[in-house]
């Protein structure tokens, strides 16, 4: 599957694949590409441009009802990767205030090639209008053949112009002789390579990244160009620090990671604030876009790179309570008497042992009226759960000193083993050792190990010098049915989330102690 799982969330091709036994069964001019094993299993040769181009055709045909004709010496467009940009410029759009949208959707493609193909995807989804451009003299013939070959004959002037223009010429120059001056996004797909060499050696690949699966097709002009992209989508900027507010959005796709750097730096040098960028993803290929706007009170999107770094950042450490705690618990807590449910007995023991720690609570508005769920925003300053075993041994060596007036020898061997025990099956937080890898990526073994040599000397040493508590969390106190999943409905589950601190192995550590707690009882 590759980085299927990361396509747009709309993309039909996401959770449903080209089946190409179907296809072949369908589509005759494609049936000639595909070898079917014994078993059934039906390949196609990625690396030839005519099964390639058989496979847009039959998967335009069938999703979109489109129907195009390529010349095998053009840029051949790969269907479920072009579909992930037209759904981005769909969100996009959403995210204009009323006031800056407009009754028809206007799209400008620099670049368009023979196939016309997001102009013609956008109009047979959105019903959306277009300026196309081309500097390729054989592009435009075959891209106008294109829509007018797709029943927008009477429409076609109005629908999707295609121009053809000169090399250097993006956006403020073909605007020039339009009537219509604004549009409500411009896209493009720029040359990937600075020369033809790079273009057919990838240079810039990576001696652990594997050989591409598929061909590489594409006129010179569609493939290179002074440069590379970075200098493309610049020339892009340029024209759009002059045009302003009369293009909604300006997008550009990049064919490599080591371009979007660049280019964002080069937004923000010219105090461009509007700036969102996001991934296009299909089988082993990852395509990054950047857009960016002059309107007022945008709200951009945050990229998905980011929003799969804050979930995994935000994944809470859980444990379910076991239900003999819960029993335990009923006998001593008095509210259970009085009819309270597991989950107030169980945050009412939270509350009391997070309050003998010393830690700072409060209890959030997300506390629900049926009692399922009970929250609490916690604020540590000093790690008290830490050495609990050591603690105990403290107070009872002086017990034993108190009774007998002087430390046994027993006494003395037990101080001195657990000293050494710290390596051991029990670390210095008095929890058993517990596997980190069972939790969120964020709590690994060797930050368990490496970290913790540190933690104590951080609070010591910045004092006063940062204002951060030693560590700020969430508790969660719910039951199986608030989280889903596979836990009984009737369980109770005990979370912890980091939000901010020192060190994220002193919520671990805790964790760990509450785990040994509920375990022992």
């Amino acid at each position: 599957m590759g980085f299927n799982e990361l396509m747009h969330p709309r993309n039909v091709y996401r959770k449903s694949p080209p089946d190409f036994k179907i296809l072949a069964e369908t589509f005759e001019y494609f049936r000639a590409f595909v070898k079917e094993s014994s078993s059934g299993h039906c390949t196609l040769n990625f690396k030839d441009p005519s099964a390639l181009r058989a496979l847009t055709y039959a998967l335009l045909e069938k999703d979109f009802g489109l129907n195009l004709s390529i010349p095998l010496d053009r840029l051949i467009p790969t269907i479920p990767l072009r579909l992930n940009y037209v759904l981005w410029i769909e969100d996009l759009i959403s995210c204009l205030p009323e006031v800056f949208r407009h009754v028809t959707v206007r799209g400008f493609d620099v670049g368009t090639g023979a196939s016309c193909i997001y102009p013609l995807l956008g109009a047979k989804l959105n019903g959306w209008h277009f300026l196309a451009t081309e500097v390729d003299e054989l592009s435009v013939s075959f891209a106008e053949k294109n829509v007018k070959g797709n029943g927008l004959e009477s429409k076609i002037k109005a629908l999707i112009p295609v121009k053809q223009v000169t090399n250097g010429r993006f956006l403020r120059i073909p605007l020039q002789d339009e009537e219509q001056k604004a549009f409500d996004f411009c896209m493009c797909n720029p040359p990937f390579f600075i020369s033809e060499f790079e273009a057919s050696h990838g240079s810039a690949r990576s001696e652990k990244r594997p050989q591409p699966t598929g061909v590489c097709t594409g006129a010179q002009t569609e493939t290179v160009t002074g440069g590379g992209e970075v200098e493309f989508v610049k020339e892009i900027i340029k024209d759009s620090l002059i045009l302003k507010e009369q293009i909604s959005w300006y997008t550009s796709m990049l064919g490599k990671k080591s371009s979007l750097a660049p280019v964002l730096a080069y937004l923000r040098d010219n105090n461009v604030k509007t700036i969102t960028t996001t991934e296009f993803c299909q089988g082993q290929t990852m395509r990054w876009g950047v857009a960016w706007s002059y309107l007022p009170d945008v709200t951009v999107q945050e990229s998905p790179c980011k929003r799969r770094k804050r979930a995994k950042k935000s994944k809470p450490l859980q444990i379910v309570v076991p239900d003999h705690f819960l029993t335990s618990q009923a006998r001593t807590d008095k509210q259970m008497e009085r009819g309270a449910n597991k989950v107030t007995a169980m945050a009412n023991y939270v509350k009391s042992t997070l309050e003998k720690l010393k830690v700072d609570m409060k209890t959030e508005d997300e506390v629900d009226q049926s009692k399922t769920r009970v929250v609490f925003r916690c604020n540590a300053s000093e790690k008290t759960w830490a050495n609990q075993r050591r603690k105990r041994r403290e107070k009872l060596r002086h017990s034993t000193l108190h009774v007998s007036g002087h430390p046994s020898r027993n006494d003395t061997d037990r101080q001195q083993e657990g000293e050494k025990s710290i390596s051991g099956t029990e670390n210095d937080t008095g929890t058993k050792a517990v596997d980190p890898s069972s939790f969120s990526g964020d709590f690994k073994g060797s930050e368990v190990c490496c970290i913790e040599s540190t933690s104590n000397n951080n609070t010591s040493q910045q004092g006063d010098t940062d204002p951060r508590p030693l560590v700020s969390f969430i508790v969660r106190v719910g039951t199986g049915e608030e989280v889903g999943g596979d836990l009984p409905s009737e369980s109770v589950l005990l979370e912890m989330t980091w939000i901010d601190g020192h060190n994220k192995n002193d919520l671990y550590q805790l964790f760990q102690f509450f785990q040994n707690k509920l375990s022992e009882s």
